[in-house]
């Protein structure tokens, strides 16, 4: 399966990306240390976007991945009906274009270490607070359903209540079918008996 790109002119084509050696984009980890080593500038952190846009387009996703986590003012992380979200998930091709991605919990787990680290950013005067990468808990409860399935009630409890916790800002992504299977794995817990916690 081809990871596919946003249609949009922010994003390069595939002949553009066909014209570069495969020997230059290998050399990514040096390009990208030389730019973060001082200040990023906003210029700087469109050429992380298009050097991650490149090295999709060469199905290096997690390197794209980490140009784009480098660069968040010009590759915000969202959902896949966001229009100029370049990542869903942490080192995975575009689940919607991955029917399979749930089998490796991986990259949910990746993306959650993200969402906690852009949690410990702090606010400026006049920002709104970090509260949640929202699209993200949809993920969260297919990997609490897995941990309810191998055992981990716990786990999957405190899933439930993360999720539950980030529920209090409106957005798309929070619609009735996700709060329904919500609730119904969180009643499922509740009804397993207290030996298998």
């Amino acid at each position: 399966v081809v990871h596919t790109m946003p249609m949009s002119p922010s994003f390069p084509s595939p002949a553009m990306a066909a014209q570069i050696p495969a020997n230059t984009l290998s050399k990514w980890p040096e390009l990208v240390a030389s730019m973060i080593s001082s200040p990023l500038a906003p210029e700087w952190s469109a050429t992380l976007t298009a050097l991650g846009d490149y090295l999709v387009l060469h199905q290096q996703i997690k390197a794209a991945h980490v140009c784009y986590l480098l660069s968040p003012q010009t590759s915000p992380l969202g959902g896949i009906q966001s229009p100029s979200g370049r990542v869903v998930l942490i080192g995975l091709r575009n689940p919607h274009a991955w029917p399979s991605f749930y089998k490796d919990t991986d990259p949910i787990i990746l993306s959650e270490m993200a969402e906690f680290a852009f949690s410990l950013k702090s606010v400026m005067k006049g920002q709104e607070p970090f509260h949640s990468l929202l699209h993200l808990q949809a993920y969260k409860l297919i990997r609490a359903s897995y941990l309810t399935e191998i055992g981990k009630i716990q786990a999957a409890s405190r899933y439930c209540e993360a999720i539950t916790a980030a529920m209090t800002h409106p957005s798309h992504y929070l619609n009735s079918v996700l709060i329904e299977q919500l609730k119904g794995l969180a009643d499922c817990l509740i009804d397993t008996p207290q030996m298998a916690k």
